[in-house]
């Protein structure tokens, strides 16, 4: 069996592939860079990376299981579906209506609930969590490792986030963003329409 400081690590590539992949946590970000500044996005990914961290910590406690379960999944993935629909049609309203953005919020608190309720609707990443932790880890995990595996959680999560911010808050990015702020708004609502036709999809794969 592989040493706990090489599994620890390859579970962080492992959710760094996780995190960097397109949805609507990406979509919620880049809007508030956008829209706002790279500080209120960096308060709505501190959201996401909360919320992330919330998911593994249900994965560890075996709950995520019930994201699978015949009622509770569905219904589960419903709600996230209705969540990220609602957020998507705003997103093509205010595009077709050309109106001015107004993503997550000025202040730290209202940026940080809008990163965190996006990441917590979907239970991607509690599923995602529930199958590594269950291939790679024992059944029982100490406080320690516990706390090592949410801290890598967060730690790759702002990173990455970071990183990404970083890119789109150039003034090159925000010129252009100024430029085809409609056509940019209308592909995000289609990507929050995306994602919550798949949460539906595989809710009536779980009935």
């Amino acid at each position: 069996m592989e040493s706990i400081p090489a599994l620890l690590l390859v579970f962080a590539g492992f959710w760094l592939m996780q995190v960097a992949i397109p949805g609507p946590n990406f979509v919620r970000i880049s809007e508030a860079t956008f829209a706002h500044s790279r500080a209120i996005a960096m308060r709505t990914a501190a959201g996401t990376a909360a919320a992330n961290c919330t998911w593994c910590l249900i994965a560890i406690a075996g709950a995520a299981v019930l994201a699978q379960d015949r009622v509770f999944g569905p219904a589960m993935r419903i709600a996230g579906a209705l969540y990220f629909a609602a957020y998507g049609y705003q997103l093509i309203h205010r595009a077709l209506r050309r109106r001015p953005s107004r993503a997550t919020g000025t202040d730290a608190l209202t940026a940080f609930r809008a990163g965190y309720l996006t990441a917590i609707a979907s239970p991607q990443a509690g599923l995602f969590f529930a199958s590594v932790l269950t291939t790679m880890f024992p059944p029982v995990l100490g406080g320690t490792l516990i706390a090592a595996l949410v801290a890598i959680v967060g730690v790759v999560s702002l990173g990455w986030y970071a990183v990404v911010t970083a890119l789109l808050a150039a003034p090159a990015s925000r010129r252009w963003y100024e430029r085809q702020r409609p056509a940019i708004e209308l592909l995000f609502g289609a990507l929050l329409l995306v994602a919550s036709f798949n949460l539906v999809n595989a809710s009536l794969e779980l009935v």
